[in-house]
């Protein structure tokens, strides 16, 4: 999947698509140099998982990972940084 995959980088997040069979999936990676805490690291999971369910993606499969440093941004500009990324996958 990685290595196959169409890779978008935004200001927060590097997302890796490829096509896929049904509905589309998602897969996250966020790891401490993003946000040391957990409970920051797990609020932006929910905020992640609610915008990709918003967002209307043909079927594909699609891995967000969080660029270092997204722990002190707030969740209207990941929000937004997040919908232009999905934007650009379809």
């Amino acid at each position: 999947m990685f290595a196959g995959g169409r890779r978008i980088r935004t200001r927060y997040f590097t997302l890796i698509a490829a096509p896929g069979d049904r509905a589309p999936r998602l897969g996250m990676a966020i790891g401490r140099r993003c946000a040391s805490r957990a409970v920051v690291r797990n609020r932006m999971k929910r905020m992640i998982r609610e915008t990709f369910r918003q967002a209307e993606l043909p079927a594909c499969d699609v891995v967000v990972t969080a660029r270092p440093g997204v722990g002190d941004i707030s969740r209207q500009a990941l929000r937004d940084d997040l919908r232009c990324g999905l934007g650009k996958l379809r």
